[in-house]
């Protein structure tokens, strides 16, 4: 690991590890997450590092990342399967690896397996809904006995966890603890507007796992359904390979001129577009969390979504938002908030008030217990852990 060794052993700091499939220069929550996270941990003394698979530039700050060399001309991002084995050397001597997952991450898991192997303390969070591929993790379980590693097992919601509890069986405890935010960062005073109009906002990659295209269609029916009175405007920041269909249904159905595509943005004019809007729309199904939209919720803005997915952890139906099952729900709530004002106000006033309860202090607090968990398991025995399935992030 030539040009990323450790270099402390003073007391008190922890030496840590976070394995990633995905990093920057890609965009998405896990990427900003593990960023993030690996950031505050240097800015609190601790030694961290940062082991990707994805090649290419990344923007300077506290911690060190080790990437493969790209392959191609100037900043594509060329990922490399087999990168696990050259971060074997730092896994060693690291006090904890912490490894990060989605539904397909080989790197995260083959460096889970050389963790446990190398004895060193390891801590599993699972950031992607498995449902859909609980039967392929089984079978890999029967081959390899993965859920009975030593190995503290994470989600960032309870509805990520619940397929991760049915996997790694109801005797091991798997902590929830969830995304962390600086609410301060996002609660900016609304902006001054010159128009009457409700405004929505979304923010995500534009892929079809996302669900931006039945999000188009939800604003064009909930439309439909407004009062002549009530203008509806809407804004999906983000960029990715729907963008065409996108805009030639856009062109289709008249709606360019109250629906905007602005492409990526970082987070100043995010936060700016969340300071315009009235409310905020998150169409995905498969939403192990939804960190865009507990930011929303931060800058004030009910947030319109479904109720099965990982928004229903921090965001309660008719007090920060409105929830529903399908689209059609989504439909009428957007329809609701745009309609009566009293809603409006009243969800806008809590969430302006109302701190949410996940915060970085919290989060950060919790991994520091789940890596002494780590530490204390026997890592070369399997142990008896009490009974249990799934735990809030680590008592105070």
């Amino acid at each position: 690991m030539k040009g990323i060794p450790f270099v402390s052993d003073q007391v008190g700091i922890v030496r840590i590890v976070h394995v990633t499939d995905g990093y920057e220069p890609r965009l998405g929550g896990i990427e900003r997450q593990v960023h993030d996270l690996a950031e505050r941990q240097a800015s609190g003394g601790h030694d961290v590092r940062i082991v990707t698979a994805v090649a290419g530039p990344s923007r300077d700050g506290a911690v060190a990342v080790r990437r493969p060399r790209s392959r191609a001309a100037g900043s594509r991002i060329r990922y490399e399967w087999a990168y696990h084995g050259c971060g074997r050397r730092l896994y060693s001597k690291a006090d904890v690896v912490h490894l990060h997952a989605s539904t397909w991450s080989p790197l995260a898991f083959l460096s889970l397996g050389t963790a446990v192997r190398a004895g060193v303390p390891a801590v599993a969070t699972l950031h992607s809904l498995w449902d859909y591929a609980t039967p392929l993790f089984k079978a890999a379980d029967r081959l390899t006995r993965w859920s009975k590693w030593p190995v503290i097992w994470s989600a960032v919601s309870h509805v990520a966890a619940e397929p991760l509890v049915e996997l790694v069986g109801p005797e091991v405890t798997v902590h929830v603890v969830p995304n962390g935010v600086d609410p301060a960062e996002w609660a900016k005073p609304c902006a001054q507007r010159g128009d009457a109009a409700f405004r929505v906002v979304s923010v995500g990659r534009l892929a079809a796992r996302k669900r931006p295209m039945p999000l188009l269609k939800i604003l064009r029916d909930a439309r439909a359904l407004l009062p002549s009175d009530v203008q509806l405007e809407a804004v999906l920041i983000g960029d990715g390979p729907a963008r065409p269909a996108l805009e030639r249904y856009l062109a289709r159905h008249g709606m360019l001129a109250w629906v905007r595509l602005p492409g990526a943005l970082d987070r100043d004019a995010i936060a700016a577009e969340l300071a315009r809007a009235d409310a905020y729309a998150a169409p995905a199904t498969l939403e192990s969390f939804g960190i865009a939209a507990l930011e929303a919720r931060c800058a004030g803005l009910p947030v319109i979504g479904h109720a099965k997915c990982g928004l229903a952890d921090f965001i309660e139906h008719d007090r920060e938002g409105l929830l529903g099952d399908g689209d059609a729900a989504m439909t009428r709530n957007l329809t609701r908030l745009a309609s009566e004002p009293d809603l409006l106000r009243r969800i806008t006033a809590h969430n302006r008030s109302v701190a949410p309860p996940v915060n970085w202090t919290r989060v950060l607090r919790s991994w520091d217990d789940l890596y002494e968990q780590a530490a204390a398991l026997p890592h070369r025995h399997r142990g008896s852990p009490p009974r249990n399935t799934v735990a809030e992030d680590p008592p105070r």
